[in-house]
């Protein structure tokens, strides 16, 4: 067996908060400038800002080795994902080649969500995870944050059996290739239980002297 470190790299905290400074001055000057009768919806928020945020958290106050599935030589599309000793690479010698094969063991993938209003999160049918986090952004103009743990799978029946309306699952929307959207409040007060607040607070915090 080979055993490789690969590559992985996050975003740092200061240019977070230098993003995250240059997004809020954005939206407010858009206001100004088209006033307050105007029907502005706003920017969606970078999602590579509260992917980091995220982040952050998670290293710094769960010293979880959480890491950014969009960086270069992550093992897995979506979000996030812990790994479990990297990856290991098997080489089988045949007769007239070598068989290269990579092995993933124990990995952990990361769903994240953020929300900026009471609105509804939105789902894809087919997304999946074994950990999910919602980050409240609520107040992010004041660089004020929350972030909520799930410990469920997509597929753990509690999440299935969420209830998105009154006659629907989450499993049920999900089933037939829907996008189940679900507000988190909803969320929080059917899986209350599962449902964590790990962090509260402001993220200039993370920044080192």
């Amino acid at each position: 067996y080979i055993k490789f470190i690969k590559y992985n790299k996050i975003m740092d905290i200061n240019d977070i908060i230098s993003a995250l400074k240059l997004t809020t001055e954005f939206q407010e000057n858009m206001r100004s400038i088209l006033g307050k009768e105007s029907h502005y919806r706003g920017i969606v928020f970078p999602q590579e800002i509260s992917e980091h945020i995220i982040i952050h958290i998670l290293r710094n106050i769960n010293k979880i080795d959480a890491r950014w599935c969009k960086d270069r030589g992550a093992p897995i599309s979506g979000d996030g994902y812990i790994p479990d000793n990297d990856f290991i690479v098997k080489l089988k010698y045949m007769k007239s080649n070598v068989k290269l094969s990579i092995e993933y063991t124990g990995l952990k993938k990361l769903e994240f969500k953020f929300f900026t209003s009471n609105g509804p999160c939105s789902f894809g049918p087919k997304e999946k995870w074994d950990t999910i986090y919602f980050l409240d952004g609520l107040n992010y103009q004041d660089y004020k944050f929350k972030l909520y743990e799930i410990p469920l799978s997509n597929v753990s029946e509690e999440w299935k059996n969420l209830k998105v309306n009154k006659t629907e699952t989450f499993a049920d929307q999900a089933s037939v290739g829907r996008r189940p959207r679900i507000k988190f409040d909803s969320i929080m007060s059917q899986l209350s239980n599962n449902c964590q607040l790990i962090w509260e607070g402001d993220i200039r915090e993370f920044i080192k002297d």
